[in-house]
């Protein structure tokens, strides 16, 4: 299960690159992340990348299996939610409106909201 964790995230990370480039560079929307917009480019993308590359490996040091599986699920959830916002601005020409603010709240909710429901579960079942 380890790897579909590793690899899902890392998929979704390269989905969000992707579409975001598409969106950005077609010119039908912009990056909403303040501080990364006015330097949007490949070494942007590969640092991003790097970052989510490196978060996996932080994670699977982690003791703690609750604590992994929250940390999973966060970012599992958090970069579908970037994706899905990508594709609407794709498909739609809409989005979720999701500026550096509201993506910070909602990564702390999510984890938040995950650390409680890994509490509840028992790991060592699955």
């Amino acid at each position: 299960m380890k790897w579909a964790f590793r690899i899902a995230v890392i998929a979704l990370c390269l989905a969000d690159i992707l579409t975001t480039e598409y969106v950005v560079s077609s010119g039908i929307g912009y990056e909403s992340n303040e501080i990364l917009a006015p330097m949007l480019g490949y070494h942007v993308y590969a640092a991003k990348l790097t970052l989510a590359v490196f978060t996996v490996l932080a994670i699977e040091r982690v003791a703690d299996l609750r604590f992994r599986l929250a940390s999973y699920s966060t970012l599992l959830s958090f970069y579908t939610l970037v994706v899905v916002n990508n594709i609407l601005v794709i498909v739609q020409n809409t989005d979720l409106n999701l500026n550096l603010g509201r993506l910070f709240v909602l990564f702390a909710a999510i984890f938040a909201a995950n650390i409680v429901g890994s509490a509840i579960i028992n790991p060592q079942k699955m």
